[in-house]
């Protein structure tokens, strides 16, 4: 039997991640890519191109539940394509983001976040992503595991709540229904597209219906919380379809 070796390196401290998000975002890397078929770039799938001289590995992929792109790029030249984006996009309006701004929008649409929405005590399953799971192209680590779950149904569910007031909830703050333990909150912040305070939150399901009334200590003061719909924005995926 002929054995062959593999070799992996971590280049993750070389590589440089600039993200452009928004309605605008294909028209701005248009006018700066010019050897790049951005129009027919669809999502989930990569093709590169130049700016400024650099090489540019580009995906339509993004958490801010907009169009968009992220560009890899080496890192000891991501400080001349930071210009060249910001030079050029002064006539698109662009403006640079932070993480707490992807966080609400991610919220907004109701993306997990590992670490916080799940973990390795909770499954796909648990957060409404086993469409992603493919039981019939054989074996994998952990199949096993999560056929179990399938099998077996969950007690609880990943949901969204709309809550009263300009405050969010803490995470991990308790979810009570008339006194009773029903959950906890895994994210919470305002959604400023829709002006509410919005949040996620693991539910036992007896509590997990839409419309339940539930409540949040926040600040000391129990807040009503109401189980709605997600995603809270553009249910329909519109926007991402640019």
């Amino acid at each position: 039997m002929r054995r062959r070796k593999a070799y992996v390196t971590d280049i993750t401290a070389a590589i440089a991640f600039p993200t452009i998000q928004g309605p605008r975002s294909r028209n701005l890397l248009k006018a700066l890519v010019a050897d790049a078929d951005l129009d027919g770039l669809k999502r989930w799938s990569f093709t590169s191109g130049h700016i400024n001289g650099t090489r540019v590995l580009i995906s339509r992929t993004g958490v801010t539940g907009e169009l968009g792109f992220e560009l890899f790029i080496p890192a000891d030249e991501a400080a001349s394509v930071w210009e060249a984006l910001m030079r050029t996009g002064r006539d698109f309006g662009l403006k640079p983001y932070g993480v707490l701004a992807m966080f609400t929008l991610g919220l907004e649409k109701a993306y997990p976040a590992h670490g916080i929405d799940m973990d390795e005590r909770r499954t796909p399953f648990h957060v409404g992503l086993d469409r992603w799971i493919k039981f019939d192209k054989g074996d994998f680590v952990g199949r096993e595991a999560l056929l179990k779950v399938r099998d077996k149904g969950l007690d609880e569910q990943w949901v969204g709540l709309i809550l009263d007031g300009d405050r969010p909830a803490a995470t991990d703050a308790r979810v009570l229904a008339d006194g009773e333990d029903a959950g906890v909150v895994t994210y919470s912040d305002h959604g400023y597209s829709l002006g509410k305070v919005l949040a996620t939150a693991h539910l036992r399901l007896p509590f997990a219906a839409l419309g339940t009334e539930l409540s949040i200590d926040i600040d000391g003061r129990p807040t009503r919380a109401v189980v709605a719909q997600i995603p809270f924005f553009d249910p329909e995926g519109v926007r991402l379809r640019g």
